[in-house]
């Protein structure tokens, strides 16, 4: 069980319309040198902003209403409240009031019971002298948290814990950033930032220079603004735009709309499902596997090996500078354009409900059909239709597949300067 001791700390924001609210300080007898900050009467807030320099912090959501900081710190704290005036309050300059009134008032070991203070806010404290500097004020109902001196270099991580429903907006120069069972708002933006999040649910804005990122467990809306770093997501759902300078993208299980925009970095999906996947990078490898019932993979590349396997995909659209394509039981249609590179394409089926096409103008095209019996092979320039035998010695720069006996849809293999290959 809890027990407080002397060192308490009550903060009482007067307000006409809404409870007011407390801040108590006290120290649990099973956790040694931590201090635990309790907010009370916090049903009306929305929001908590946490601002520092350089912080490690985890803040947990919690489904009973708690609102709890651990620290081994002391802490400066503002406020936001209810209405639309500010409270301001500078330990700092209350130092001399307070200790005035403490050798007046306070018992043989110092503390203070009660001191009324201005503004409308009142303190109950043991006048500890190495409180930090703080300010609170109290405003459209959100409760910000300031932490302008504790280094994440050499002090351990806080531990806050908020009401899962409780929209945060975190600003913080750099440091390490845990987020765990969330159902609300989610803003992040710093500078130098390592961030790991579990179990969010909402809208997810991150905007960093560097550092990595990885999600476990998202639904929602999300945008994420980086200029270097790793990002590694894992079982998300939702609107995902992301958009990195330089960084590997890793994600497994997705189910939602992905924009990806990198410069330098590999990416890999794997186990996607009704998704439309939008990719355009400068120069990096692509990995792609277990799509399925997907509409769109759409990928722009400059440089970069490209390999698609086992993809149910309506529309699979490549546009590659240079680089190899090695597309392994793809289900759907073909759109691919290649400049310099060879393709590789392997395949039971294909789907010719559509037209479908295959260009490079630099390198070789590869089809291995495991079913060749049920299409019809013709020589592009010519219009002639080639014999069984004709297709293991076939060596020209085009190449029109239709479905047997029939001449509606048809795949239209071509390359400049190389060769087209049937297996």
């Amino acid at each position: 069980m809890n027990i407080m001791v002397k060192c308490v700390i009550s903060f009482f924001v007067l307000l006409s319309s809404l409870p007011a609210l407390e801040v108590e300080r006290y120290i649990p007898d099973s956790l040694n040198n931590v201090q635990v900050y309790s907010l009370k009467n916090i049903d009306n807030l929305r929001q908590l902003t946490l601002k520092g320099r350089n912080l490690k912090v985890e803040i947990i959501g919690n489904e009973k209403g708690k609102f709890e900081i651990y620290s081994n710190h002391d802490l400066g704290l503002t406020g936001r409240g209810g209405n639309d005036e500010d409270y301001k309050f500078d330990f700092d300059e209350f130092f001399e009031e307070f200790y005035k009134y403490s050798k007046e008032n306070a018992s043989s070991k110092g503390s203070v019971e009660k001191i009324e203070l201005k503004d409308g806010i009142s303190l109950h404290s043991s006048g500890n002298e190495n409180f930090a500097i703080f300010d609170i004020t109290c405003k459209a109902r959100e409760i910000s948290i300031d932490f302008p001196k504790l280094n994440a270099n050499n002090n351990t991580p806080l531990k806050i814990i908020i009401p899962k429903s409780l929209a945060l907006n975190i600003k913080l120069k750099k440091g390490d950033v845990r987020l765990k069972n969330i159902d609300s708002d989610v803003f992040i933006r710093g500078k130098q930032l390592d961030t790991v999040i579990e179990n969010l649910k909402g809208v997810f804005n991150y905007d960093n220079l560097s550092g990595d990122v990885r999600i476990k467990n998202f639904d929602g809306v999300s945008t994420v603004k980086m200029l270097s770093g790793e990002i590694d997501f894992r079982n998300m759902i939702g609107d995902l735009k992301i958009k990195n300078s330089a960084g590997d993208f890793k994600m497994e299980k997705f189910d939602g709309r992905l924009t990806l925009d990198t410069k330098v970095g590999d990416i890999d999906l794997a186990d996607v499902k009704d998704s439309d996947v939008m990719i355009d990078t400068k120069s990096g490898d692509i990995s792609m596997k277990n799509f399925v019932s997907c509409n769109m993979i759409d990928i722009k590349s400059s440089f970069g090996e490209i390999n698609v396997e086992d993809s149910q995909v309506k529309v699979l659209k490549i546009r590659s500078e240079g680089g190899a394509i090695n597309l392994k039981g793809h289900k759907g249609q073909y759109d691919i354009e290649l400049k310099a590179g060879d393709v590789h394409i392997n395949t039971d089926q294909l789907d010719l409900s559509v037209d479908n096409f295959v260009s490079v103008d630099y390198g070789d095209i590869i089809l291995n059909l495991e079913k060749r019996e049920q299409f019809d092979f013709y020589r592009s320039t010519s219009d002639e239709k080639l014999m069984p035998e004709e297709l293991n010695l076939y060596n020209d720069r085009s190449l029109r597949i239709f479905r047997r006996d029939k001449r509606d849809y048809y795949m239209n293999l071509s390359v400049n300067s190389g060769r087209i290959e049937i297996r």
